[in-house]
């Protein structure tokens, strides 16, 4: 784990890194840059499985631990002049989430073109294309949206980690038990023709063997009349 890190973040100074648990790796880095840089990137896959990098606070175990809240980096472009502070990056986001921190660029307002915050979300949210804001009480606009990354999430179970494709607490479809009724009442069907076919196929034999019997009595008591005679 530590050196697939190691070489993802080419960092300046070193990093220690922690085992805490199944699912916990904490890092301490010298460098404060090297740390806000790890922060900045964001998540990352390691072996196929989801890397979620947030900074260190209490409680964190028992988020980890149910995955309902997860931070991800919102780009927010053409952002008002007048709310471009720590104060109307709050107020904003909090349409969206829980509003952590933004990149260096976007504190230092070396670029002004669109702002990028990074908002812990729950796993209900919609991930809409642009948020209203009201300014002055009378002014609204409109911001728009946009998401690097979308992390998996199953509305069944309301955790991240994986979708509804791949949810296996989700119940069956009732589409197969349908068809197979179907298959059934149809096999019962035919069944019930084959039947039906049968029995007119023995009447009708019945019947030609009764009027072959029939005329063959008939003959029988010619006969004998024509030999009493």
């Amino acid at each position: 784990m530590k050196e697939v890190c190691t070489k993802a973040w080419k960092l300046k100074a070193r990093f220690t890194m922690q085992i805490h648990g199944e699912r916990i790796f904490p890092f301490k880095f010298e460098n404060e840059e090297d740390m806000s840089n790890v922060v900045e990137m964001g998540s990352f896959h390691v072996a196929s499985q989801l890397c979620i990098i947030r900074p260190w606070k209490l409680f964190l175990e028992d988020e980890v631990r149910e995955m309902k809240t997860i931070p991800i980096w919102v780009i927010l472009k053409q952002f008002p002049l007048e709310l471009w502070d720590n104060e109307g990056f709050s107020m904003v986001c909090s349409a969206i989430g829980v509003p952590l921190f933004t990149n260096k660029l976007t504190e230092e307002r070396r670029r002004t073109s669109y702002v990028r915050v990074c908002v812990e979300v729950d796993v209900n949210y919609k991930y809409p294309k642009e948020i209203n804001v009201v300014l002055d009480r009378s002014r609204e606009i409109k911001i728009a949206c946009e998401y690097n990354w979308r992390p998996p999430q199953c509305s069944h179970c309301k955790v991240f980690r994986h979708n509804e494709v791949k949810c296996f607490h989700k119940p069956a479809k009732q589409g197969k038990k349908v068809t197979t009724c179907v298959e059934k009442d149809q096999n019962e069907v035919e069944k019930g023709q084959n039947q039906t076919e049968m029995e007119t196929m023995e009447k009708t034999v019945g019947g030609i063997m009764g009027d072959r019997e029939e005329n063959i009595r008939k003959d029988n008591l010619n006969g004998a009349r024509c030999g009493r005679g």
